[in-house]
Formats: C-alpha cells, structure tokens, sequence
C-alpha cells in the first residue's frame, strides 16, 4: 500500500486546505476519512449506513458514517475529486 501527502479542501470553503497523509488502497471501493480531519475542515456530510467487507468475506455494518465528496490535490500532481466516507 502506498502513502502520500494530500491537500484536502472542500468545495464550500476551497482556501480552507488540510495536508494529510493518504494510503492509496487499489482493492478499496470507498475512501476512508479520519474524524478529526473530518472536523478540522468543518464541513456537513450525509448520514448513511455502509457495511465494510473484507477480503475474507467477513462484513461490519457501520451506522454512524458521513458521506462527503471532498477536492484532493497530491502535494506535486494536479486536483482530481473523490467521495470519502467518515
């Protein structure tokens, strides 16, 4: 899995920037947020319920996720957009 440095802003306020670190996971279908990034933006998400599932078919549901469709800049490379899940 590989790592890199983010810019993370949200189209309501796109001066207001988070540089965090992402793991990029090729076999994920849903990008995960930490709540405290979540926070330090400021931002309202969507409820919604999702059910994680493992690579040994196991499944969690999680109840209390926000959904959030957030711009991500990599540190050197252009904006492209992704919808993350709290």
């Amino acid at each position: 899995m590989n790592v890199v440095m983010v810019k993370l802003c949200h189209e309501s306020n796109m001066q207001h920037e988070i540089v965090t670190y992402a793991a990029l996971d090729s076999m994920s279908s849903t990008c995960f947020l930490s709540n405290s990034v979540y926070q330090a933006l400021g931002i309202e998400g969507k409820s919604t319920e999702i059910t994680i599932k493992t690579m040994n078919d196991e499944s969690k549901h999680v109840h209390l996720s926000r959904e959030v469709l957030l711009n991500v800049h990599t540190v050197f490379l252009d904006l492209f957009s992704l919808m993350f899940v709290d």
